[in-house]
């Protein structure tokens, strides 16, 4: 699923806040944009539709009561998705994917431990 630039600042808003946003707090959250109030509930519905967010409540802001929300998944899920998502003829396997991020000199004993842990957890899951 491809996001526009503006949906992609959006969703990175969303992904680092703690807590669910409505338009006038995104809208706060990107100042180098200058959205109109009706752009920013147009690309909020495009990500509606994509189910790229949810509304996931109201907040008083001010006399009015504004909708919130919140994306429907972590930005390593959206891109494992991505990943999962491209055509059969590039897509990698989980074997090539984890030996590319091995590369990395960021991999610590800690990394490790916790792919570890997921992988035995996973085991653990399809054997029973």
């Amino acid at each position: 699923m491809l996001l526009r630039r503006s949906e992609t600042e959006i969703m990175d808003a969303l992904w680092s806040s703690k807590e669910p946003l409505s338009s006038a707090a995104l809208i706060e959250a990107i100042p180098q944009r200058r959205w109109k109030e009706r752009s920013i509930f147009a690309i909020l519905d495009g990500l509606l539709k994509k189910e790229m967010i949810y509304e996931a409540g109201f907040v008083r802001r001010g006399k009015t009561i504004a909708r919130t929300f919140a994306p429907t998944m972590t930005y390593s899920e959206f891109i494992a998705k991505q990943v999962s998502e491209a055509g059969a003829l590039y897509k990698p396997t989980l074997p090539g994917l984890m030996s590319a991020f091995f590369d990395k000199e960021d991999v610590t004993e800690e990394t490790l431990k916790e792919l570890e842990d997921m992988i035995a957890e996973k085991k653990d899951e399809i054997g029973k």
